[in-house]
């Protein structure tokens, strides 16, 4: 059964989160040595900017075949927990252990974790999300089905609860001009953007984490 919404909310704010990717390859037969190269060289990048905020715990990754093979038995942060050659597959498990051992891998990003502190409620996350992609309020207020100036509204909720917890990021401080709505979107944006796990679900009533995930 595939995890909820609510499942990896709890995870991320409990126990972690086990992540399990089933038959990683691709196919050779369509594929140059340079494309492959580039191939082996965006994966483990394009997995740590999706795994980004989230507590993960470990990962097992099922190959199916000899190139998604050997590409994880070179990797020193995988280990083979299981082999079928009758199937062409074999299993392999990454931990945090094993992930952070060599210095300035991937594997230290991908198993960072810092508890989030701006404590959003989905519609702000989703608003965050579609700004990140690039989404105008215009673009917003259609995909939502409301006016712009309900847009704009829900901006204004969304940078006073900011403001609760990190008043210098969407908030007018003492002694500060007044800080226009622009500014506050690209520091917000700035922020979030390097802070995934605000943006990630987390179960704040369920947090319970373990001794030493936080990173």
């Amino acid at each position: 059964m595939l995890a909820t919404r609510n499942d990896v909310a709890r995870a991320n704010a409990c126990h972690g989160i086990d992540v399990m990717i089933l038959c990683s390859a691709w196919r050779d037969d369509i594929l140059s040595p340079a494309e492959t190269h580039d191939v082996e060289a965006l994966i483990p990048s394009s997995f740590a900017d999706a795994a980004a905020g989230l507590r993960i715990r470990r990962i097992v990754s099922e190959t199916a075949n000899q190139s998604a093979a050997e590409f994880h038995r070179r990797s020193v942060e995988y280990t083979v927990i299981a082999e079928f050659p009758e199937l062409g597959r074999s299993t392999h498990l990454m931990t945090h252990a094993s992930a952070t051992a060599m210095p300035g891998s991937l594997g230290n990003v991908i198993f960072r974790f810092t508890d989030p502190v701006l404590r959003l409620r989905d519609s702000d996350r989703n608003l965050l999300l579609a700004a990140l992609n690039g989404a105008t309020d215009e673009e917003l207020a259609a995909e939502l089905g409301v006016t712009l100036a309900a847009v704009k509204a829900r901006w204004r909720s969304t940078f006073a609860l900011i403001a609760e917890s990190i008043p210098n990021l969407a908030g007018t401080l003492p002694g500060e001009r007044e800080v226009r709505g622009a500014q506050k979107r690209h520091r917000v944006l700035a922020y979030v953007r390097t802070h995934k796990e605000e943006l990630r679900p987390y179960a704040w009533k369920a947090k319970t984490p373990m001794e030493g995930t936080k990173g």
